[in-house]
């Protein structure tokens, strides 16, 4: 996307807009991965050819140094269902860092959009905006009495996923996402801390209303007014992400390291005891190489998600909460028709569970990232995931495998893998510039899928990723930019992915035109 600018009134207010035209043609029954992810859910993740012409417009005015208001607007066709939308429409207001925000839009800041690594696995850009109000720092910002060493950030939304959503028994619920950072400023080098947060609450459940609990939510905590299992465990769908690394700058340009780690409970959040998942990524600007703008390498493990224990012991249909149990003594024999001389202890009971229910193993674990059980759909909008796109989803296994018995479970049929990836940019000539971007990825599925409901050790049966499918994704494009007065960019892609999964290959051609007002 590019601009044409237009000032009046002594530059306070500039206007700038975008028009564009796509068409992507493949070989396979599905568009290549890299052509499609990460572009905020304007492509059909499942049709492999299709065209998409978009145009947008936006707005800016500073009245004052202190005070900056932007508005937008993006209207998108897409000829796989002949669809036109309204892809963005909202205003922000900026005053000295600190913004509130409305209407269609993104909420994301974990990583900087120049960033060619595989997306954030929480946020992100693969999906569409949805209605919302944010308000977020605008950056990092100087925490007073510090001397200007310690900056934090932080942001916090409210969205509804609409009745858009298809093939769900679910409507209507709510998006709650916050975030919170804090630096330290060390001059060339800048260590950071960061946890964010993503929950699904409330909703029409098969036309009845889910009861909301907002704080218990936001807390994540149990909630005796929704009840059930919402009691029990908290209020609501939640993942999460931790978020350290730092910043650094040398002589050969900026160096970003980041080690994030997803969550979706709280043993999850005992790290590194019962959480070994992670984004391990090294983005690095160079400052003395014309070729080369940016370099990204990720190695990403989701594949242990607290272990492969039963979340909760269940006997007979019926979930156990040893911490709930009044007499110890009394529900051995019932139970299991066990005594002992002593009475029996929480720890004894717990381990008499794992060794006889969980094949040894901890409670707590398959936490099966981006799913929930409640929330079918889990953390996807319009069949794409709010997330990192290596998670792959039923509706774009089903295009390929329509017979496979995993495709009952979830709607994220596949988020434990490993996968390296390399991305990067650069400059060919003035006008001229390349995108390269290499994924290696085993997929092991999800647990929900293996373990059908995640509470027993009955495998199913000829389960599809039993061992590993490896796949790997591939894009290269570059972007000529022709020379003044013609305010036209043309964009040339070609993308593959083959593996164990599945084989396509995507061309992809666009034009954008910058018109000046």
């Amino acid at each position: 996307m590019g601009c044409a600018c237009s000032e009046m009134s002594a530059q306070s207010i500039k206007a700038t807009s975008t028009f564009s035209a796509n068409t992507i043609v493949s070989s396979g029954k599905l568009p290549a991965l890299w052509q499609i992810a990460n572009q905020e859910g304007r492509y059909n993740s499942v049709d492999p050819t299709q065209t998409f012409t978009s145009g947008g417009l936006e707005l800016t005015l500073k009245p004052s140094e202190m005070l900056f208001i932007k508005s937008n607007i993006e209207l998108d066709y897409n000829s796989s269902n002949s669809e036109v939308w309204l892809h963005k429409g909202s205003i922000d207001a900026n005053y000295n860092g600190w913004q509130l925000s409305a209407g269609l839009s993104l909420f994301d800041h974990i990583l900087n959009s120049e960033n060619q690594g595989v997306g954030s696995y929480l946020y992100g850009h693969n999906y569409r905006p949805i209605p919302r109000i944010s308000f977020i720092t605008v950056g990092y910002k100087k925490l007073p009495f510090t001397k200007g060493r310690i900056e934090f950030k932080g942001g916090i939304t409210q969205g509804m996923i609409i009745k858009y959503q298809f093939n769900s028994s679910i409507t209507d619920y709510w998006l709650h996402e916050k975030y919170g950072y804090v630096r330290y400023n060390g001059g060339k080098i800048k260590p950071y801390a960061g946890l964010n947060h993503s929950a699904l609450i409330g909703g029409e459940l098969n036309g009845s209303k889910i009861p909301i609990d907002f704080w218990a939510s936001f807390f994540a905590k149990g909630s005796a007014k929704i009840g059930g299992g919402e009691e029990t465990n908290a209020a609501g769908a939640h993942m999460g992400l931790f978020d350290f690394g730092f910043e650094l700058e040398t002589l050969q340009g900026g160096i970003h390291i980041y080690y994030q780690i997803p969550f979706a409970d709280k043993s999850g959040m005992n790290i590194p005891r019962d959480n070994s998942d992670h984004i391990l990524g090294v983005d690095w600007k160079p400052s003395n190489l014309k070729w080369l703008k940016t370099l990204t390498v990720e190695w990403i493990q989701t594949t242990y998600q607290s272990g492969n224990g039963m979340p909760d012991p269940i006997l007979n249909g019926e979930l156990i909460f040893p911490h709930q149990i009044a007499d110890y003594d009394q529900f051995m024999l019932d139970k299991f028709g066990v005594s002992q001389p002593t009475p029996f202890t929480y720890k004894q009971v717990l381990q008499y569970l794992k060794d006889n229910i969980n094949q040894g193993h901890e409670f707590g674990g398959r936490d099966d990232y981006m799913n929930n059980g409640m929330y079918y759909l889990g953390w996807s909008y319009n069949n794409q995931i709010m997330g990192m796109p290596l998670n792959l989803t039923n509706n774009q296994l089903s295009i390929i495998y329509p017979d496979m018995t995993f495709l009952g479970g979830l709607f994220i049929a596949n988020n434990r893998f490993n996968a390296i990836h390399i991305g990067g940019t650069g400059i060919i000539t003035p006008n001229l510039d390349w995108t390269l971007k290499l994924t290696y990825s085993k997929n092991f599925g999800s647990y929900s899928n293996q373990y059908p409901g995640r509470y027993t050790w009955t495998e199913t049966e000829n389960y599809y990723f039993k061992g590993g499918k490896t796949q790997y994704y591939a894009i290269a494009g570059i972007n000529w930019l022709l020379k003044p007065p013609i305010p036209i960019q043309l964009s040339l892609n070609i993308a593959k992915d083959w593996g164990d999964i599945y084989h396509t290959t995507t061309l992809s051609t666009g034009i954008t035109y910058k018109p000046a007002f």
